[in-house]
């Protein structure tokens, strides 16, 4: 079981895969890569949601996926 997260970089998410790292399988989706924050246990992988040809190699072999969308005027409908 692989679970991917979205959304890595920010707080609510950066909180879900420092309890999720060591516990199981956790990838992070990173826009870059070297705004990520180094968790031990996690592997990240860079890709956008608005790019969908970027995701291929973050969404490979996972069964779970956390997706933390926007809020405000930019969150989907």
């Amino acid at each position: 079981m692989t679970i991917l997260v979205t959304g890595s970089t920010g707080m609510v998410s950066s909180e879900v895969l420092r309890e999720l790292a060591g516990k199981t399988r956790v990838r992070a989706l990173v826009r870059n890569s070297s705004r990520a924050p180094r968790i031990d246990g996690v592997e990240y992988v860079e890709g956008d949601l608005d790019r969908p040809s970027t995701l291929g190699p973050a969404f490979d072999g996972v069964t779970t996926l956390w997706l933390l969308t926007p809020m405000g005027p930019l969150a989907p409908a």
